[in-house]
């Protein structure tokens, strides 16, 4: 056999940054190319096209670095129909989280019992149960054991009053509450979190990541400082809490955020505890943002839900929730189950530690999200923490503010959505859908008896319907 002469090795001379910009701003005919080319994340956050290793931000310490794999989750309402047997199928095509929502102590025993043993199916080892209780969980505690199932709780009292409109937040009585569920937490054994602090309906309503993360930590603070009242200490009222957000469309913002939850919750941690809590990295339940799932074009939508998942995995959360791509279908449920196991087992997102560490742009972008929301923490400290900063109306205020800029993006074609400004179905298709809403008006909060605003209305709202992409076009031309 011939031999064959290889080519030597090709040499690649460095480029310094300051030669790449003086060259990208010729091209373009500016002075700055940094500045012609930086975009504002959806969070707020200004980033650059390019950084170097001495741009980037600094990486997450060791002990809040996001660790291999997570756990698919679904919601499921107790008041359902033989709610064991749905579980049990959804434990089939791969769940390995079950979210109860509703009175779980009205649940009967042996449809509980059953529920468990759909779980004890999974391959998962320790599958989960999250709860969000009406009140707090008794009877149902004493029958998990915490060895074959993670239990956590899902109480948050302010998302009782701003989500579900239940009654007035009244700091006092809700310090109570928690002290006496965490007795019994600890009495029945339980190792998962008992508390929640929950976000994701502030997503829904129009919030953006920045918000979203301060509204976490102000609320935080606010039942942190219940807590000390009641005698629960700092430290141990924030190991006993997990984290709820929600997941959007800008994948890198997303993945950012849930790396930068992290970092927030470590410094209130340290800065609660005087220094004495460690760098403990938060239990995180992610779940996909319904109200980015278009009206029109359906199919398109279990795309954005891989795109949910796919931010969850590679931003560290501990479970994540995706919605089917449409309402009550069957196909969409089994879907939005099975996208977790591709992207776990096909994909390998599952094998790797941290898989955005070392990206210098994420770096960067995770310390962006992370100080931009601890400022914005502190200006609602400065108004006097959470409640008063509500009842002053500039929860309702930003939330309208979030909307209107979104109707006000989409209709300008500044913010494309796929299959409905841009690229729509075939007149007549299946997947085109017969929702017609207008993005003249956005839906404003109610105020309840306790003078917060009940977001319930703007989370139930879909993504807005923008005009027809032949009028949007017309409207730009």
């Amino acid at each position: 056999m011939a031999s064959i002469d290889l080519p030597e090795p090709m040499e690649w001379s460095s480029v310094s940054r300051e030669r790449w910009a003086e060259r990208v701003a010729a091209d373009l005919g500016v002075e700055d190319a940094d500045a012609a080319l930086a975009r504002t994340a959806s969070s707020g956050v200004r980033t650059r096209v390019l950084y170097t290793e001495s741009e980037g931000g600094p990486a997450l310490p060791e002990n809040l670095r996001p660790r291999r794999g997570w756990k698919a989750c679904e919601t499921f309402d107790v008041s359902l129909e033989r709610v064991s047997s749905v579980v049990r199928e959804a434990v089939l095509e791969g769940l390995a989280s079950v979210r109860l929502a509703g009175d779980v102590d009205a649940l009967d025993p042996e449809e509980f019992t059953a529920v468990l043993s759909a779980l004890g199916a999974t391959k998962i080892d320790r599958p989960q149960i999250v709860l969000r209780p009406t009140g707090t969980p008794g009877r149902v505690l004493d029958v998990v054991d915490g060895v074959a199932v993670e239990f956590f709780g899902g109480f948050d009292p302010v998302r009782n009053v701003l989500a579900d409109g239940r009654g007035r937040f009244d700091g006092a009585a809700v310090a109570q509450e928690e002290l006496a569920l965490l007795g019994h937490w600890k009495a029945s054994g339980q190792t998962g979190r008992a508390l929640e602090v929950d976000g994701s309906y502030l997503r829904e309503a129009g919030a953006n990541a920045v918000d979203e993360l301060a509204f976490l930590l102000a609320a935080a603070t606010e039942r942190l400082r219940g807590a000390a009242r009641a005698g629960i200490g700092a430290r141990a009222w924030l190991r006993q809490t997990a984290v709820r957000v929600g997941v959007g469309r800008d994948l890198f913002d997303e993945i950012a955020k849930l790396r930068a939850i992290r970092l927030v919750f470590a410094k209130l941690c340290q800065s609660a505890a005087d220094g004495d809590c460690g760098l403990v990295a938060p239990v995180v339940h992610a779940v996909g943002l319904v109200r980015e799932l278009a009206p029109v074009d359906r199919a398109s939508n279990a795309l954005r839900t891989s795109s949910h998942a796919f931010a969850g995995a590679v931003g560290g959360a501990h479970t994540i929730e995706l919605a089917p791509f449409e309402r009550g279908s069957r196909i969409g449920e089994r879907l939005a189950r099975t996208t977790h196991s591709v992207l776990a087992h096909e994909a390998h997102l599952a094998r790797v530690d941290d898989p955005a560490g070392g990206s210098w742009y994420v770096e960067a972008l995770t310390d962006g999200i992370a100080r931009a929301a601890w400022d914005r923490f502190r200006a609602i400290e400065r108004a006097g923490g959470l409640a008063s900063w509500i009842e002053s109306g500039a929860l309702a205020s930003l939330l309208e503010e979030r909307r209107s800029a979104l109707a006000a993006a989409v209709n300008a074609g500044t913010h494309t959505i796929v299959g409905v400004t841009e690229y729509p179905p075939p007149p007549g298709t299946e997947s085109e859908g017969t929702a017609s809403r207008s993005t003249a008006a956005s839906p404003r909060s109610s105020v309840g008896a306790s003078g917060w605003p009940l977001v319930e209305g703007l989370c139930e709202a879909d993504l807005l319907e923008p005009e027809p992409a032949a009028r949007t076009a017309e409207a730009r031309s």
